[in-house]
């Protein structure tokens, strides 16, 4: 039984993203989202999008921060979509689909270096042998570098930490990594958190520098300023076992979007074709052109005066949500604001904004996003904590003692570092607790009339 406080403050957040939303669109996205028949799997198709070519828009950048605390940022995005099975949460595909072809070329491009770089070498090995018979020097000789392992697309599940590193290293653009069912993952690194790279997930939602020390020569570097974008989907349990602490890190990193429970009813097909699908394929060369990922040309924009007051102004609940959530909400609440920008310069980029502010309708279908992300936040909260719910150690006499006190229920959660969700679901346990003994004391074994006891 939730706390009345914290229902009311929920009920004023949105559930699903207004229309709003999707009236800010790009032209070109909203004709694409249209194809699809309901809003929460509108919403999923969208996160799945604006994920995926935040990515492929790695060359766009912008500032956030305050005070002498500024930091240049690419728009990539972490994103996490939970719902039930069947739910539609695999409609996340259709970012992918959108940037198959910039995966294509990253491919293509490797495949034309290595070539390249086999045909250099096996000219240098051929030169030098020829000296080497002829007793020549061979000091002018320049061995061809290896060269770089380019990658954009990457599977979520299956790539280990050092993979992770190297195609980092290599792609200082950036990459994207997606995965439509988190489980695998899960199941395949039980023991290793985030597939046992966690801290590098972190690490890139700020560019923050990543190191790999080997020792083998050449095997030690540093990746400067890591970019990835993230696009995860799974169910409430597999979010659990994902991220089995909002302190951890990684929790206040990730854009969420929870689906909302309701009945899954059986639909018969209606068309034997991917019209959302053929739809993406139309698109794929626009973004691949537009975003025109290794070009050396770096766009920046901005934000005007009036965006970030509205942005400000729409973070002024933060001091309500720590005092009714508690824990560690405080740094999901302080990245949100990044997160939105992120959004915002994705959409402007799509758009084709390469200087100047970012448009306001691009702007305005960013905030509309950031009051759906604040619930799935605190959703995904309460999800998490389930695993410790009737578990804390809070004894009822410690409670019981600071109430008589004259301590409210928030003063009381505040003060024993939990939320005010969490103390309730304690209090509800103990009048159960008590109950329980109660129904122990009375039951009398030889009387039928209490069997059912």
């Amino acid at each position: 039984m939730e706390h009345a406080e914290d229902n009311e403050f929920i009920r004023g957040m949105e559930c699903l993203f207004r229309t709003e939303v999707y009236h800010s669109l790009p032209k070109r996205l909203q004709e694409l989202v249209e194809l699809i028949e309901n809003r929460p799997k509108q919403d999923v198709a969208l996160q799945g999008i604006i994920t995926a070519l935040s990515a492929a828009y790695s060359r766009w950048r912008f500032y956030h921060g305050s005070g002498s605390d500024v930091k240049e940022y690419s728009p990539h995005l972490l994103s996490l979509t939970v719902g039930a099975a069947g739910s539609g949460k695999g409609l996340t595909r259709y970012g992918y689909k959108l940037v198959e072809m910039v995966i294509h070329h990253a491919r293509e491009r490797q495949k034309l270096s290595l070539q390249k770089y086999k045909t250099d070498k096996s000219e240098y090995d051929r030169q030098r042998r020829h000296r080497e018979k002829n007793n020549l020097e061979t000091d002018d000789l320049r061995e061809p570098e290896k060269p770089p392992k380019f990658c954009f697309g990457m599977s979520a599940s299956d790539t280990t930490q050092a993979a992770l590193v190297e195609i980092l290293y290599n792609n200082p653009i950036g990459g994207f990594a997606y995965d439509s069912e988190i489980d695998t993952m899960v199941q395949g690194n039980a023991k290793k958190e985030f597939g046992g790279f966690g801290d590098i997930i972190r690490k890139t939602f700020h560019h923050e520098p990543l190191s790999r020390q080997r020792k083998g020569e050449g095997e030690s570097y540093v990746v400067e300023q890591p970019r990835l974008a993230v696009m995860l989907s799974g169910t409430r349990d597999q979010l659990r076992k994902l991220i089995p602490s909002e302190y951890n890190g990684l929790f206040s990193r990730l854009w969420y979007y929870i689906i909302p429970d309701e009945f899954q009813e059986y639909k018969p097909a209606t068309q034997q074709r991917d019209i959302v699908g053929e739809a993406c394929l139309q698109l794929q060369q626009y973004v691949s052109e537009s975003a025109d990922l290794w070009s050396d040309q770096l766009h920046y924009l901005s934000f005007s005066e009036k965006q970030e007051r509205s942005l400000l102004d729409a973070m002024q609940d933060k001091r309500n949500v720590e005092i009714n959530w508690g824990g560690d909400i405080s740094a999901s609440w302080l990245r949100l604001p990044l997160i939105t920008k992120r959004i915002a310069v994705t959409l402007a980029a799509f758009e084709g904004c390469t200087v100047g502010y970012v448009p306001t309708h691009c702007w305005n279908c960013a905030m509309g996003i950031l009051k759906t992300m604040k619930r799935s936040c605190l959703e995904a909260v309460d999800i998490i904590r389930e695993n410790s719910q009737g578990k804390i150690d809070i004894p009822a006499t410690t409670y019981r003692t600071m109430h008589a006190g004259g301590m409210s229920d928030v003063s009381i959660a505040a003060a024993l570092g939990i939320s005010s969700k969490t103390l309730q679901r304690r209090k509800k346990q103990w009048d159960l607790d008590n109950i329980q003994t109660k129904k122990i004391k009375k039951y009398d074994p030889c009387d039928p009339n209490q069997m059912h006891l």
